[in-house]
């Protein structure tokens, strides 16, 4: 007598409804998530990715916010760093048994006399500093959703991630990290185009904000000219030993990293593949776009903290 297969979880269920994920978080540990009974909060934990498998198919809304820059501040300013943008896909159906990424970008420095990383995984980055009192930030970093299979060699480590011929379904953009003061604020990252960080009046020294095809412009002042950003890649610092620019924010393509003292960074541009349903929502000033789990208020939200807010990616059943 034939008999059919039985369908289970781990076996032929490509076609088969479910709402349970199987979750290989960013920490490294593991285990399964039911969005029937709650939404999947997935935050920076570690500079890793989480790595979603459905165990059959479903329809879920996924929101994503990018994290903010870096305070800057020096011995009588403190200068405010660039929010986050958000993205948000609705009704994306996820394929059972198919892998998918998630990646929560970290929050911009604050940096001294030292060297400093941006934010996870594409903040641009600070030089060393002769001066410890100039305290600048450093950009925020990008949060991105993709198919694993659209990423070089699978996203194994961050080059792959941020290889240029990886491809991503959505990336919110990250903040530019600001000045050591005087008016260069980070730009918020943006929906189609980042925002340009602040300029010491009445000179051009803010990063631009990168757009849908190229990086943002870094500046030049009389210390130096800030790196230019480019895709998956904020501008990092001018290489001067008395710099105190902000460094441009991650994103679909990078903010510009300020030049001269008081350059602030640009913001990131954001990505929503154009296959999909949905949103891209730029940052306003140090505020993230609203909508942020009750468990991360702030996320992307560059106020109230000398170091950004990281972002968040929140999964839940499609409405």
């Amino acid at each position: 007598m034939f008999a059919f297969p039985v369908l289970h979880f781990g076996g032929l269920v490509g076609s088969v409804g479910s709402t349970v994920l199987d979750v290989e978080y960013a920490d490294g540990s593991s285990g399964t998530h039911d969005l029937a009974s709650s939404d999947l909060v997935l935050t920076y934990t570690d500079p890793d990715v989480h790595r979603i498998t459905p165990q059959g198919v479903v329809t879920v809304d996924v929101d994503i916010w990018g994290a903010a820059g870096g305070w800057g501040q020096n011995v009588s300013v403190t200068t405010k760093a660039g929010a986050g943008a958000k993205v948000s896909i609705t009704g994306l159906t996820l394929t059972g048994g198919v892998e998918y990424v998630a990646l929560v970008g970290q929050g911009g420095q604050r940096g001294s006399a030292t060297s400093v990383s941006g934010g996870f995984p594409d903040g641009g980055d600070h030089q060393g500093v002769t001066y410890a009192s100039q305290v600048r930030g450093t950009g925020g970093g990008s949060s991105r959703f993709a198919l694993a299979s659209d990423l070089v060699d699978g996203g194994v480590d961050l080059a792959d991630w941020n290889d240029s011929s990886s491809t991503y379904l959505a990336i919110a953009a990250g903040g530019g990290g600001a000045s050591a003061g005087y008016g260069g604020h980070g730009g918020a990252g943006g929906a189609d185009t980042g925002e340009d960080g602040g300029d010491f009046t009445p000179y051009d020294l803010g990063g631009h904000g990168g757009t849908q095809s190229a990086g943002g412009a870094g500046q030049t002042g009389r210390t130096g000219t800030g790196g230019s950003g480019g895709k998956y890649a904020g501008g990092d610092s001018q290489t001067a030993s008395n710099d105190a620019a902000g460094t441009g924010g991650g994103g679909y393509y990078g903010g510009g990293s300020g030049g001269g003292y008081f350059g602030g960074g640009g913001g990131g541009s954001s990505l929503l593949d154009g296959s999909l349903s949905g949103s891209r929502t730029g940052g306003t000033s140090d505020t993230a776009p609203t909508g942020q789990p009750a468990s991360y208020p702030n996320a992307g939200n560059a106020n109230s903290l000398s170091v950004g807010y990281n972002g968040v990616i929140v999964i839940s059943l499609a409405a």
